[in-house]
C-alpha cells in the first residue's frame, strides 16, 4: 500500500501509518498498566484512552489510502492530528463496544469500561450510565452530521462517507446484536434464529443480510 501510494500519487504515508500503528499500541499499554495495578481510572480518562485503542483510527488511516481519491497535504495533516471526524465516529465504536459487553464483563467481575468506569465515579446505578453513554453517543453523532455537511472539510465526500459508515456498522454490529449474538455468530430474536450474513464490496460499505429459517 505504501509503495503504491508512493509509485503513484508521489506521497510517502509510512509516517502515517507508523503513528496510528503507535498510537493505538501506546492505548494498549495504558489499560494493560491499568488493569495490572487494578485501578479504575475517571470517566473522561477511560473514554480518553478508549477512543484510541478500540482501533477505529488505524481503520480509518488505511481506508483513506486505499481509497481512489487524491490524498491532499492537508488531510494527511488532520489524519496526523486524528480529527474530529475520526475522533467521533471512534468514540460512538468505543461507546457502542462497551455498552454492548458491559453487563457480561460486570458478572465476570471485570472493572474497566465505560459503564463501570462512570458507576464507580458518579455512585450511580447501570441504567444511568447507560443513559449517559448513549446521550455521548448522541453528540457525537450531532458532530459527525456537521462535519458531513461543512463545505470545509479537509476530507472527500466518500471518506467521511466511510468513517461515518463505521459508526453506523459499530452501533448496530456492536451496540446491539452483541446483545443477542450466541456461538457461531447465530442470533435469537423471540425465539427464532437469525443469521447474520456480511458482504462487502468497498470498504467499511456493508450489507446485512438477516435470513428465518
Amino acid at each position: 500500500m505504501a509503495y503504491d501510494t508512493l509509485k503513484e500519487q508521489g506521497e510517502n504515508i509510512i509516517p502515517y501509518l507508523t503513528k496510528a500503528w503507535t498510537d493505538i499500541c501506546e492505548a494498549f499499554l495504558q489499560e494493560v498498566k491499568r488493569s495490572y495495578g487494578k485501578r479504575i481510572p475517571t470517566f473522561d480518562e477511560y473514554l480518553e484512552n478508549g477512543w484510541r485503542s478500540v482501533s477505529g483510527v488505524v481503520i480509518l488511516t488505511h481506508t483513506y489510502f486505499l481509497l481512489d481519491q487524491k490524498i491532499s497535504k492537508q488531510a494527511l495533516e488532520c489524519l496526523e492530528d486524528c480529527h474530529q471526524l475520526l475522533r467521533s465516529s471512534s468514540i460512538i465504536f468505543r461507546l457502542c463496544n462497551d455498552m454492548g459487553t458491559s453487563s457480561a464483563e460486570i458478572e465476570r467481575g471485570e472493572s474497566v469500561n465505560s459503564i463501570t468506569c462512570y458507576m464507580n465515579e458518579i455512585g450511580c446505578s447501570e441504567e444511568v450510565a447507560r443513559a449517559y453513554c448513549s446521550s455521548l453517543i448522541g453528540e457525537a453523532w450531532k458532530e459527525l452530521n456537521r462535519i458531513r455537511v461543512d463545505d470545509d472539510s479537509p476530507f472527500d465526500e466518500f471518506f467521511v462517507e466511510t468513517t461515518i459508515n463505521l459508526a453506523q456498522i459499530a452501533q448496530f454490529l456492536v451496540c446491539f446484536a452483541n446483545q443477542f449474538v450466541s456461538e457461531r455468530g447465530n442470533t435469537f430474536f423471540g425465539g427464532g434464529q437469525v443469521n447474520i450474513k456480511v458482504f462487502s464490496k468497498t470498504p467499511l460499505n456493508l450489507l446485512l443480510v438477516f435470513r428465518m429459517p
